[in-house]
């Protein structure tokens, strides 16, 4: 597959680079895993549960069906644990996730990308391929952030990170990003603020959603933003970010990874590859939309019924701590230690 172009988005990973997982049982009745589903779930299968329309708002309503969908076992299940099994807490960030949601207007794909387009122009980010673990990935550089610090910027990122959930399939475990820090950043004292905000964003609503995470061409500078940034990173999310790893080694199949990381992708992001991507997000969601109302359409159903399979699968899957593949991997702990 060598120096294979990618003019659109990947659909699939493919059987014989990445490995496909295998589905999980549902906790089992008498765990206190178990009980936190069930409460979560009786909560949101409350017909007069009714939240608000956006942040702040006195108006109210009830969940419709993307909102239900979004409130899968599986989801349900990721904020318990972000929450160390506090059922309360879970149930309280679950609705305050669905009203930012709402606020932002994060439902709407397609108001969300003409809204953010600006920052995609001069393709700082870009959506190419899968890892072994067959998570979807985001590829970023700092150095083409040429745009001033905005709110916009912020839900830049957070569009981006629904489209890598568009485009994750049944059973994978969660998402890839990978930063490119090399070369010159943007300076201006807003971009620590936002860089902070979208953490804050991804911790508070996204919680569990990152596989893993690579910091690329890490230079002084860089380690020296990972020291002051490392305060605000839970200690679940440090687990999962890799400094200057080898990526076709430890995380990437070689033959889907972007030539310039030792792979045999040639790929170059442009306004066209962005509108096939929205496309195949559209498509994405509303099968999985079908598959959820074939499936009952209600609360608590698995993204295993929701999601579109993986051609092939099920198939025998990896772990997390099977990705090095016996490399070693710096973590952003490390690197943070070391600044």
């Amino acid at each position: 597959m060598s120096g294979t172009s990618l003019s659109e988005p990947m659909r699939f990973p493919r059987a014989e680079y990445c490995n496909l997982p295998n589905r999980k049982p549902s906790p089992v009745k008498g765990t206190p895993e178990r009980a936190g589903l069930d409460t979560i779930l009786a909560h949101f299968k409350d017909s007069e549960l009714q939240l608000p329309v956006s942040e702040g708002s006195t108006e109210v309503r009830g969940l419709d069906d993307h909102e239900k969908m979004f409130l899968s076992e599986e989801a349900m299940l990721r904020y318990l644990k972000a929450t160390k099994g506090k059922v309360k807490d879970a149930v309280t960030r679950l609705e305050a996730t669905i009203v930012w949601k709402r606020t932002l207007g994060m439902w709407d794909i397609e108001a969300v990308a003409e809204e953010v387009a600006p920052e995609f122009e001069s393709g700082k980010v870009t959506f190419a391929g899968y890892t072994r673990l067959s998570q979807p990935m985001l590829y970023t550089w700092t150095s083409k952030n040429v745009l001033a610090a905005s709110p916009r910027q912020v839900k830049h990122m957070m569009f981006c990170m629904d489209r890598l959930i568009d485009l994750q399939l049944a059973g994978v475990p969660g998402v890839m990003f990978c930063a490119d820090v090399s070369g010159k950043t943007q300076t201006q004292s807003g971009a620590m603020s936002v860089a902070r905000q979208i953490l804050k964003y991804l911790q508070a609503h996204y919680p569990e959603r990152l596989g893993n995470a690579a910091l690329l061409k890490l230079p002084w500078l860089g380690s020296l933003f990972v020291s002051l940034m490392w305060p605000f990173v839970d200690s679940d999310t440090s687990k999962k970010i890799h400094v200057n790893p080898d990526l076709s080694k430890d995380l990437v199949p070689k033959e889907i990874l972007l030539e310039e990381y030792g792979g045999n992708l040639k790929h170059e992001f442009s306004m066209p590859y962005l509108d096939a991507l929205v496309k195949l997000c559209l498509e994405r969601r509303a099968g999985n939309l079908e598959r959820w109302k074939a499936a009952g359409r209600t609360v608590g159903i698995s993204e295993w019924d929701i999601f579109e399979p993986i051609p092939g699968s099920p198939s025998a899957g990896d772990t997390q701590e099977q990705i090095g593949n016996g490399h070693a991997i710096q973590t952003a702990d490390e690197a943070s230690k070391q600044a």
